[in-house]
């Protein structure tokens, strides 16, 4: 037997583990003022099958508060002796308590220890101290020993609570084909749905949980069409499952939790795109410009699917955000955004976790923690207490911390993780967990820069070169027919699934991007049936005069009506009025006169292009001519003019030359006293003679 508390015990080659402290998904040692939360370990071998519980009212406290750890061990089988011992020390390693606690053996085989102590007799101050609890048995020749150490978290209550928000994003493909059915039937995995499930269902049990779901619309529009029934595509054909059965009722379950989360208020749905793209990618494939749409149809598939509007948050894929996608995340009403460090800029590197303006923009940057983050994945405790202690007894204790978890099909994190995690937070003294649109009002800080240096991509070549072909083919449908038009609907959400990140796949290898080829293939198709079917015919044409209208027939074969543009453009000619004319197509010909004026010219070209921006629909150059007579009157008219204006010169140019000779005859008279006329003899006056 064991004879004294503090004799070194020797374990034997076959001795089993004495006890086994295991933390479980509550918060084993947790700073807390009310009853201490029960905590069962799994089994161990102790002599036979046995299990621990480890109790904690006070693993958090103030300087001035009080130790309380309570450990209790159930043995399979009786042992000849027990006892344990605490040890606490400062955070330099040096022992500031001890205390060994050896019970009477009771008739069962549960023992509990407990240990209280007040500590502001001990000098302490905030900081991290170790516990050591050693837990010591034997049962005849058998002996073991069991060391198990845990933290002991003092705060200073002048710091206040830290703010701490947790956001999970869902990442899963979608399940159905572009035209809408299951090769698998979407009961076989339901990883995704069953997550966000739990996570619904532990905030309406829990009221102390708060989180922010990031899931694509398109998903939570897919769940809604489970939901009401669905079709699968197989060998033998294509088979209907009614409402009533037991998947769609699964979903519709599954949507009801959520909705019910949503209502209480302590769950948020942060503002997504509808297919998730990866805005880096878009940026490198020349695609920002769909964020708008994205955004646009998001919302309406969210709202339809749950009748809610999501918040003004919203959390990309990979948690980047380039700066030149700031001006239209803005204008489509999002406020922040969740973002990684790696996409920030800030002075002397990367931002630091916490709610920041973006310089330039009006939008919040909520930059994550990774050390944080990565503690969602942990079972241990401390990795995500740890992060939290830092930050509120560190300078930014004011500045939220952001954690985020990506979960679904094939992700490192799980709703339980999540779960597991947020409770642990909600349960410090000295933390508060809070939703994202909460952290993002507690801004504080310098502004921070978002770097435009997107990640790499792997995505096949030519895969968004096809999806931006579809993508224009769409904008062209739905500027032509209209937006809520079925077939623009159809159109413009398939090009955008296109873009979707979740064809990457979990190891970013894209193994999907077949299929998210073929929702490009499809709404393409859509938009070409459609607009194919414009054509413009216009012939060459004299005119009667210089000026005159041009017939051009454009014909819609298709059954809509279609708002297009015509373009007229000429050379050598002048085509007056507007060049680019908005027209209406209805269903057959449509004739349209377009003017034309020659002026001087005796032909030219008339180019005329109809166009659904950004595609050409159809094009037709001809010749426009003045008639031969015409231009015979016009030619004859020019030189009747030019004759009488050359005699009118003509005469002038005489007038003024014999005017200008009687000025001068007379300017010679005046000085000389002689004229050019002839004197008679009569006229000869004679001039006496003087001696």
């Amino acid at each position: 037997m064991i004879r004294h508390p503090q004799r070194i015990l020797r374990i034997s080659a076959r001795g089993l583990v004495a006890a086994l402290l295991l933390l479980s998904a509550g918060t084993p040692w947790l700073l807390r003022a009310s009853a201490a939360p029960q905590e069962r370990t799994k089994a161990f071998g102790f002599l036979g099958q046995g299990t621990v519980s480890f109790e904690a009212t006070s693993t958090s406290v103030v300087p001035t508060g009080t130790l309380d750890v309570t450990t209790r061990v159930r043995v399979g089988k009786p042992v000849d002796y027990l006892q344990a011992r605490l040890q606490l020390y400062r955070p330099t390693g040096r022992l500031i308590y001890q205390r060994t606690l050896t019970p009477s053996l009771p008739a069962s085989r549960t023992v509990s220890f407990r240990w209280q102590r007040e500590l502001a007799d001990l000098d302490i101050a905030p900081g991290v101290y170790p516990i050591v609890v050693t837990i010591d048995s034997e049962r005849g020749d058998e002996t073991a020993e069991r060391v198990v150490r845990r933290p002991l978290y003092v705060y200073s209550p002048e710091n206040g609570r830290t703010l701490a928000t947790v956001i999970v994003r869902v990442e899963t493909p979608l399940r159905a084909d572009p035209q809408g059915r299951f090769a698998v039937d979407p009961g076989v995995d339901t990883v995704a749905r069953d997550e966000v499930s739990s996570i619904a269902s532990a905030v309406l049990r829990d009221s102390k949980l708060r989180f922010s779901l990031a899931i694509p619309p398109m998903v939570l529009q897919e769940w809604k069409r489970i939901s009401q029934g669905y079709e699968t595509a197989g060998p033998s054909g294509v088979g209907r499952v009614p409402p009533t059965a037991e998947v769609p009722r699964e979903y519709a379950e599954t949507l009801s939790v959520l909705d019910r989360a949503l209502k209480s208020g302590r769950l948020e749905l942060l503002g997504q795109q509808y297919s998730d793209p990866d805005l880096a990618a878009l940026a490198r494939a020349d695609l920002l410009k769909d964020i708008r749409p994205q955004y646009d149809m998001g919302f309406s598939a969210t709202f339809r699917a749950l009748e809610t509007t999501p918040s003004a948050g919203t959390a990309t894929a990979g948690w980047f955000v380039p700066a030149t996608a700031v001006p239209a995340m803005v204008d489509k009403g999002v406020e922040y955004a969740v973002v990684s460090p790696a996409s920030t800029r800030a002075d002397g590197g990367r931002a630091v976790s916490g709610a920041s303006m973006v310089r330039g923009h009006d939008l919040i940057a909520l930059v994550t923690d990774p050390a944080a983050s990565k503690g969602l994945l942990s079972e241990e405790a401390t990795a995500v207490v740890d992060p939290v202690y830092e930050r509120q007894t560190g300078d930014d204790h004011r500045r939220p911390l952001v954690l985020g978890a990506e979960i679904g099909p094939g992700q490192s994190a799980t709703g339980s993780d999540v779960i597991r995690a947020a409770r642990t937070i909600s349960r410090l003294p000295f933390a508060k967990l809070v939703l994202a649109k909460t952290a993002a009002a507690e801004v504080s800080g310098p502004r921070i820069g978002l770097t435009s240096r997107a990640p790499s991509d792997s995505a096949p070549s030519g895969y968004w070169k096809d999806v931006e072909t579809a993508r224009s083919w769409a904008r062209s449908l739905s500027g032509s027919l209209g937006e809520g038009a079925a077939q623009t609907d159809i159109a413009t959400s398939d090009t955008l699934i296109a873009q979707s990140s979740c064809w990457r796949g979990p190891d970013n290898k894209w193994s999907l991007a077949d299929k998210g080829l073929s929702f490009a293939a499809q709404g393409e198709r859509v938009a070409d049936d459609i607009l194919s079917k414009v054509s413009v015919r216009v012939e060459n044409v004299t005119l009667s005069g210089v000026k005159g209208d041009v017939p051009v027939s454009i014909r819609n074969d298709s059954d809509h009506e279609l708002e297009v543009v015509l373009q007229a453009t000429g050379q050598n000619l002048r085509v007056p009025g507007k060049k680019r004319r908005r027209i209406r197509l209805k269903p057959s010909d449509n004739l349209v006169m377009l003017p034309v004026d020659l002026r001087t010219s005796l032909q030219g070209d008339l180019h005329v292009r109809v166009i659904a921006s950004p595609r050409e629909l159809a094009e037709r150059t001809v010749t426009v001519r003045a008639s031969y007579l015409d231009r015979l009157a016009i030619v004859a008219g020019v030189v009747v003019v030019l004759f009488v204006l050359l005699i009118f010169i003509v005469r002038r140019v005489r007038a003024a030359e014999a005017s200008d000779s009687a000025r001068a005859g007379v300017e010679r008279e005046r000085y000389t006293g002689t004229t050019d006329q002839p004197v008679g003899d009569d006229e000869v006056e004679q001039v006496p003679k003087h001696d």
